[in-house]
């Protein structure tokens, strides 16, 4: 038996999450205005600026780039990296990557004092619910062609 054989089924199964996904992207983004990025990029910094000052956090640069797997990430320098598809998210989940990046000024890996700045901030049920609810949306990392955004890299400084 070959390995694509012996793989049939779970080919199978990949293939229909696959298309589900696809579907539901499509679905999302149907209902979705068409935002240009700069729009999306001082939506994302003026949040990010509220919920630093209003906590109390420190951060040096913010980029925003279309990622393909991250909603993102901070640097040993506090450089914010945000994924433009925060923009999408629920107001509360959207704060809470906001916050949780944030939090990775003060405490860079995911030991119990990050989680503990967080719960501080969210509650702990909050938080916990909040990244579990994350898992809903993972379909916006893989929008349907005709309506993907184009990533900043594509983007003149004056659109920036």
């Amino acid at each position: 038996m070959t390995f694509i054989e012996k793989k049939q089924d779970w080919i199978r199964k990949m293939l229909k999450q696959a298309q589900l996904t696809e579907k539901i992207s499509q679905e999302y983004f149907s209902t979705q205005p068409k935002t240009a990025l700069g729009e999306i990029r001082n939506l994302l910094l003026q949040r990010l600026n509220e919920l630093a000052q209003h906590h109390h956090f420190l951060y040096n640069k913010v980029s925003v780039r279309n990622q393909k797997s991250r909603w993102g990430s901070c640097s040993g320098k506090n450089n914010i990296s945000l994924n433009q598809k925060l923009f999408y998210l629920p107001d509360h989940l959207r704060d809470y990557i906001l916050l949780h990046e944030l939090a990775h000024t003060h405490e860079k890996n995911h030991s119990q004092k990050f989680w503990n700045i967080l719960y501080n901030i969210l509650g702990k049920q909050h938080t916990k619910q909040a990244r579990k609810d994350l898992r809903n949306f993972d379909f916006l990392f893989y929008p349907p062609p005709e309506t993907k955004h184009r990533s900043a890299d594509s983007l003149s400084v004056k659109e920036i």
